[in-house]
């Protein structure tokens, strides 16, 4: 779900005392469609404030974040996009290894083991994020 505090789509309703009620999504000003404006339909992304029903709500892979999770979901409704990423197609993504060639940032590039090459070097590193090969007997 989306939150946006814009002048176009913020409404302050004034309720006698205490803090303001605030309405966010849905229409904007003269009842315009903030989603329609901000093309949120049918983008991978829930959106459950819309004046019109949002495709994506009925879609598993949008609901669940898989899209551009760097893993390839051929059961979408819509083309993943990871189906079309080298990276996410082979698996080099969390793999111990920073790939920053990738079209996604690897986490691997921000993992100090990987940057370190301590991942598979021969020397138990029970403190890395991702479990060290060399630990396993």
């Amino acid at each position: 779900m989306r939150w946006i505090l814009a002048a176009a789509s913020l409404m302050v309703l004034v309720s006698g005392q205490g803090c303001p009620e605030i309405e966010i999504g849905g229409p904007g000003i003269g009842g315009e469609d903030i989603c329609a404006i901000n093309d949120w339909y049918s983008d991978g992304v829930c959106d459950e404030d819309c004046l019109e029903p949002d495709p994506d709500c009925d879609d598993i892979c949008a609901l669940n974040g898989w899209y551009s999770d760097g893993v390839c979901d051929e059961d979408c409704a819509m083309e993943d996009p990871d189906c079309s990423d080298e990276c996410a197609l082979n698996g080099w993504y969390m793999d111990g290894i920073c790939d920053d060639f990738c079209p996604l940032v690897d986490p691997d590039c921000e993992d100090p083991c990987a940057l370190e090459g301590r991942y598979g070097d021969g020397v138990c590193d029970p403190d890395c994020p991702l479990i060290d090969i060399d630990c396993e007997s």
